[in-house]
């Protein structure tokens, strides 16, 4: 989930089991599109909003509510998606996982390995930071930086991601925050 500068967001206390409200005074529901069962991740970008399925599809959906069904249709489950400089950054389950690179259009461009295969299949997973892609790496425990043409940049270690339950998003221009099923993690991590 990207939180968006509103009045209203909501902080989920798993520990506590209780959510927080703010007001609801700027968010309202306008439209409601069924797509499947189990949507893994959704992204907007340029008008279209990319919702991907545990079972490989991922639904394109324009501004009046027109779905494309199957606009990209993959092997394994998508587990994440992020818009970039106009190509969809998609990470797939497989052993090990893979990115994989599309364009506007539906066109694949590329795919690379990322090294984890213990990830959970929930929560956003890519992160771009200064025209790096961030992906958590949770079977060694850290979080792999790539270019947007599948290059290694560098690994940073982050010894809490070691719960299988990760998510993770852009705090600032050089760093993100993560979010791991631990009762006593609480991580930010800087780039």
């Amino acid at each position: 989930m990207v939180v968006h500068s509103t009045d209203d967001v909501i902080f989920c206390d798993q520990s506590q089991r209780m959510n927080i409200r703010s007001p609801p005074i700027g968010l309202q529901l306008v439209k409601e599109i069924k797509v499947g069962n189990y949507c893994n991740t959704v992204c907007h970008y340029k008008g279209y909003t990319y919702v991907g399925l545990e079972n490989g599809a991922i639904h394109r959906i324009d501004d009046q509510g027109n779905v494309t069904s199957e606009f990209i249709k993959l092997a394994k489950y998508v587990l994440s998606i992020r818009a970039h400089d106009d190509q969809l950054f998609i990470l797939m389950y497989d052993q090990p996982y893979k990115i994989l690179v599309y364009d506007l259009n539906g066109s694949h461009i590329r795919t690379w390995d990322h090294a984890d295969r213990n990830g959970s299949f929930y929560g956003n997973k890519i992160s771009i930071v200064q025209n790096q892609l961030a992906i958590p790496d949770v079977t060694n425990k850290r979080i792999t930086l790539y270019t947007p043409a599948g290059e290694v940049i560098r690994h940073i270690q982050c010894d809490e991601i070691s719960n299988t339950y990760v998510s993770m998003c852009e705090c600032d221009d050089n760093s993100v925050i993560i979010s791991c099923n631990h009762p006593s993690a609480k991580v930010s991590s800087s780039i």
